[in-house]
């Protein structure tokens, strides 16, 4: 199946439905096990063929304040600006960045995407930071002149440095995959497109399901999805693609109902369809949030990178819009036309 999926570019440029636009969902794995980096290289290859003109990610929107405040703490805009005032930044960050980011497209001034990070990273755009990190981090690998330049010159330097190492050393998808991605395919932003406003709801009913109760069936029951799920993928053979196998059609279809989205209709357990109740709400927001980047794209090829369970959500929702987009998955690349 890898082979096929290297060979997919050829068929589907050539194919490809010119009428409508195109959106690429890719599920990734948040880390990625040493002996198992290799796997991402033909995911790589098959989106990179796909010729991607913008890029969305699963990182939460700056002006999303219940997500960001999930993902970096209560007290986070309090601590950025507080950074703000310690560094010496001043006022007018968002018009900073527009002048960075239009200068920088004629410009690899280390200096200025140094200060880009940092004015992303402020106004807590986490998924740019990263991004931006990342480019400073690979520029100045072999360059110490540089980085202790920027050390000494930009307060925010060993913060990101640190993050990045760290990312790095954990196999971070996004930077085994996505900022390389990006790089390769001339992309400057990242759109992310994450939400989290209910997630701690979420996460209640999810804790409640874990405590043990043989009494109930449609616990009982839901559990066994997930058993069956996790078994099935932990008996992968090492020489297979965990990978290839997460953005498979029969996965894909599994994760719909191990992660609440679609649940039978006999499992009447209130906790059960509250889980599934804020899972949908979830996936319905992030393929809002896909469909505004679209129209405002409306002839770009865009490719969507989200941990494995969201693909299948987000596809449903994305089809039930009834736009002019024509929605693909890994598998579908492969599959003849």
């Amino acid at each position: 199946m890898a082979r096929n999926i290297l060979l997919i570019g050829f068929l589907f440029r050539a194919t490809a439905c010119l009428s409508q636009q195109q959106i690429l969902l890719i599920g990734t794995l948040h880390q990625t096990p040493n002996d198992r980096l290799n796997e991402i290289a033909p995911v790589a290859s098959a989106v990179e063929n796909f010729h991607p003109e913008v890029i969305c990610a699963e990182y939460p929107i700056p002006t999303d304040t219940a997500t960001v405040k999930y993902k970096g703490g209560e007290d986070i805009f309090t601590r950025m600006k507080a950074l703000q005032e310690e560094w010496n930044v001043g006022a007018n960050m968002n018009t900073k960045i527009e002048v960075l980011r239009k200068d920088l497209h004629f410009s690899s001034d280390i200096k200025k995407r140094m200060e880009l990070q940092q004015l992303y990273f402020l106004s807590s755009d986490m998924g740019n930071a990263d991004y931006q990190g990342y480019l400073v981090m690979t520029k100045t690998e072999n360059d110490s002149q540089n980085s202790v330049w920027l050390s000494k010159n930009f307060p925010g330097y060993k913060t990101m440095k640190g993050a990045y190492e760290i990312k790095r050393y954990r196999n971070d998808e996004y930077f085994q995959l996505v900022f390389p991605l990006a790089t390769k395919s001339n992309i400057a932003y990242i759109y992310p497109i994450d939400d989290l406003s209910s997630w701690k709801e979420y996460e209640k009913y999810y804790d409640r399901l874990q405590v043990p109760d043989t009494t109930d069936t449609g616990k009982t029951k839901f559990r066994k999805y997930v058993k069956d799920f996790s078994e099935n993928f932990k008996s992968l053979p090492k020489d297979s693609s965990q990978w290839i196998f997460s953005n498979s059609r029969q996965v894909i279809q599994d994760l719909l109902q191990v992660e609440g989205y679609f649940i039978d209709g006999d499992i009447l357990n209130q906790d059960v369809k509250m889980l599934q109740y804020y899972w949908v709400q979830r996936n319905k927001v992030m393929a809002m949030h896909i469909d505004q980047v679209a129209r405002a794209h409306p002839n770009a090829q865009i490719v969507v990178f989200f941990g494995a369970s969201h693909v299948g959500p987000v596809r449903e929702e994305l089809n039930k819009l009834k736009r002019n987009y024509r929605v693909l998955t890994l598998s579908d690349l492969a599959k003849p036309k």
